[in-house]
């Protein structure tokens, strides 16, 4: 059954690997994959800052850039790779790697979508820090944002531009790799569509371990998993990962160039109500034209 069900939704994906083969559930894959993925990332991915890093960043700040670029391309993007070979060779289309529901407007609506939403989850953000969090954990959260402020501040160019090749390329694309191509596909092969969608949303955002940023990015995981679910494409999940990312690169960097007179890289600074509410007004007539795009390239009753 759950065979074809994936079948019937995608006619050229061969299901033939060995968890299919032995008929494995793949949400109990899903599942056991979320454990074993964590610890192989952050563990792994430890081992390489030491090697290439340090623990000071001000000593070797690109190193531990790029040892963190490289452990989301080894420990991350390979064993997801892995996993979805345990159930076909087809492993684009097994993860949504397909531009075919993607509408040519659909490219420019969702970086602006994501924009758009910014100061709502800018002041969702806000909201959090007022928590009454215990010392210790504000002090982890003070050494978390630094270390982070760190990482993306570039003196020129080239700098920048390795920041936005480690901070929002590769992220972009490994960490959609796993939870909108690997996570989405095998939780929708057993439960419905809006089940799906929140799920895979919300165990993005919980991936992150970032307990003061945990609601947006949360809704933001839901929005991402959104996207590729009705487009039927990863990359509209890449488009959006991607544009979050590099506007933080870019808030920091221009902030660092110029006097924006707003201090938008500082997270204690809070949006006027009214920013939030335009922000979200435009987030949702943007969001209507991405449906409204979306319709225009699937067929007729379907």
């Amino acid at each position: 059954m759950i065979n074809d069900q994936v079948k019937t939704e995608r006619p050229e994906i061969q299901l033939d690997g060995q968890a299919e083969i032995k008929k494995i559930s793949p949400i109990l894959l899903a599942w056991v994959s979320l454990p074993v993925i964590f610890m192989i990332y952050q563990g792994f991915g430890a081992v390489l800052v030491f090697f290439l890093g340090s623990p000071d960043l001000s000593t070797a700040v690109n190193g531990t850039r790029i040892s963190q670029g490289l452990a989301q391309l080894f420990f991350l993007i390979l064993p997801v790779y892995l996993l979805v070979r345990l159930h076909t060779r087809q492993v684009a289309g097994y993860t949504f790697f397909s531009t075919a529901g993607m509408p040519f407007s659909a490219w420019f609506l969702i970086p602006v979508s994501v924009l758009a939403i910014q100061p709502l989850i800018q002041s969702i953000g806000y909201a959090e820090r007022q928590i009454p969090w215990p010392d210790q954990m504000i002090a982890f959260r003070d050494q978390m944002e630094e270390m982070m402020k760190i990482l993306v501040q570039a003196d020129g160019l080239p700098e920048l531009l390795l920041i936005v090749i480690v901070v929002s390329v590769i992220p972009a694309f490994a960490e959609e790799f796993y939870f909108r191509g690997y996570l989405l596909r095998n939780f929708s092969r057993q439960h419905k569509p809006v089940v799906t969608v929140i799920l895979t949303g919300s165990l993005f955002g919980l991936f992150h371990f970032n307990p003061f940023q945990i609601t947006g990015l949360i809704l933001l995981g839901i929005y991402f998993s959104f996207l590729v679910w009705y487009f039927q494409s990863l990359w509209a999940g890449i488009i959006a990962h991607f544009t979050n990312n590099f506007l933080a690169v870019m808030v920091y960097y221009i902030s660092s160039q110029i006097d924006l007179g707003v201090p938008l890289d500082d997270p204690d600074y809070a949006f006027p109500f009214s920013a939030v509410l335009v922000s979200l007004v435009l987030f949702g007539l943007i969001l209507q034209g991405i449906l409204n795009s979306g319709k225009l390239t699937k067929p007729s009753g379907g």
